[in-house]
């Protein structure tokens, strides 16, 4: 689980949206600055619509705008510039990861079964991929961390508090009796190279057969680190 709460990187509507639309619909009161951050999200949906068939390069607002069938100069009332929205794209991803990986650890208590999801949603056999970005919005935002300051400490700042919070879980486990590993801290850090190492080969190849049998190799191999053997 995150060390710090989700509102601390700035996209905790991602977290309440659905709340929050029933809310809306029921028409009940919703404070201004909460419906703001509704239509915040209802953009950054459409932005990386708009990313993930024209990548960072070619968006543009008046795209972004024309996707949700908004004014552009009504969109500036939420994003100043396109840069600004890549930086809200960047927390977005964040947010859906974190929520994916490990908010969801929580509702289960079977130490057991708490490895199994782990491991199996490193390896994206778990849960619905499809709530998470494309490779395409994700690899341009995390390609873009390398050149530009504010996208770069937020994705840093991401794994930093997902290897604490990976290291936190492992140590859980070992004092469950479920795991055997004498350094959970080095154990965290070589899933995430292993499992991210993982994604961007799935990027580059097209041998579904070969990858099949990577995962379960990779499978068998986190298992490994986990056992100290």
């Amino acid at each position: 689980m995150p060390s710090e709460p989700l509102k601390k990187i700035g996209f905790e509507v991602l977290i309440n949206s659905m709340a929050l639309k029933d809310r809306f619909f029921k028409k009940e009161p919703i404070p201004l600055k909460q419906l703001k951050d509704i239509r915040k999200l209802e953009i950054m949906e459409h932005f990386h619509k708009v990313v993930n068939e024209y990548g960072f390069s070619g968006t543009t607002l008046a795209k972004v705008a024309k996707s949700i069938g908004m004014n552009p100069s009504l969109l500036l009332h939420y994003y100043k510039s396109k840069e600004e929205m890549i930086v809200g794209f960047s927390d977005f991803i964040i947010c859906k990861y974190e929520d994916f990986y490990l908010n969801r650890l929580k509702a289960l208590k079977n130490p057991k079964k708490r490895l199994e999801y782990l491991i199996d949603t490193l390896l994206l056999e778990s849960g619905n991929i499809e709530e998470l970005v494309s490779d395409r919005g994700f690899y341009e935002c995390y390609a873009l961390s390398i050149t530009h300051p504010k996208v770069k400490e937020k994705f840093r700042q991401f794994y930093g508090r997902f290897r604490k919070a990976l290291t936190q879980e492992l140590e859980d486990l070992n004092e469950a009796g479920v795991i055997n590993t004498s350094d959970a801290d080095l154990a965290s850090g070589l899933l995430i190279v292993l499992f991210e190492g993982k994604d961007f080969y799935a990027n580059i190849t097209d041998d579904d057969t070969s990858y099949a049998q990577l995962r379960k190799y990779l499978k068998n191999v986190a298992y490994r680190i986990l056992s100290d053997s």
